[in-house]
């Protein structure tokens, strides 16, 4: 019987300058969490916040960018923003073209 497999994604937003030591330190309690379980940390990878396409939903407080951008955060969820306000996609009005 073929085991099903998938990727789990976690994002963790660092508030200040890059900081190596504790995205190790970070890494080390991933991986000891997970020792003796079904899953193991594949790999991580850090990316720094630049330009002006994310912000927080108005509503939920989800942070997002708008994915249909070249300079999107693909960690974020999907969102719009209107008025000078930010949306995820669960929050946005009815009819808008991202909305659920």
């Amino acid at each position: 019987m073929k085991t099903e497999q998938y990727f789990y994604h976690l994002s963790v937003l660092i508030d200040g300058a890059e900081d190596l030591a504790l995205e190790h330190e970070l890494d080390e309690v991933v991986r000891s969490h997970l020792s003796g379980k079904r899953a193991q940390l594949v790999s991580s990878a850090s990316e720094p916040l630049e330009g002006e396409n994310f912000g927080r939903c108005e509503c939920c407080g989800t942070w997002v960018s708008d994915r249909s951008a070249p300079d999107c955060v693909r960690a974020f969820s999907d969102g719009a923003k209107i008025a000078g306000k930010w949306y995820c996609d669960l929050c946005l009005p009815q009819g808008h073209p991202k909305a659920f």
